[in-house]
């Protein structure tokens, strides 16, 4: 492919097969995630997918469709999936942003310092 460092465009997300925003930097979960399970699964959507990983989850990308990333705006990217601390997901549901049942991922037990010994 040929790389391109300076893009300006809106480009419509309408026909991609997912759109998925999350509330912050997952990538390297996702990336194990979609590699090793949903792409096995799904192939097709390997072609044609969109992540946003903004925090928060932009709630004027779910009102509008439209995120920039860059200089590419992408207009009618709803994303299809949100991903974010329960609190979070909850409220966006409770304003009428979501539908569907939300579903836990990740079981967390507070965050913690680890020393190396020594």
């Amino acid at each position: 492919y040929n790389w391109v460092s300076d893009v300006h465009a809106t480009v419509s997300a309408a026909g991609m097969a997912l759109i998925f925003s999350t509330d912050g930097n997952w990538h390297s979960a996702l990336r194990k995630l979609l590699e090793k399970d949903f792409f096995q699964r799904h192939p097709a959507v390997r072609q044609s997918y969109l992540i946003t990983t903004s925090p928060p989850i932009s709630l004027a990308q779910l009102k509008s469709g439209r995120v920039k990333v860059g200089n590419v705006m992408f207009v009618d990217a709803q994303p299809h999936l949100v991903c974010g601390p329960v609190g979070m997901v909850s409220s966006l549901g409770s304003a009428g942003h979501l539908e569907g049942e939300s579903i836990p991922i990740v079981k967390t037990y507070g965050s913690v310092i680890l020393k190396r010994k020594g």
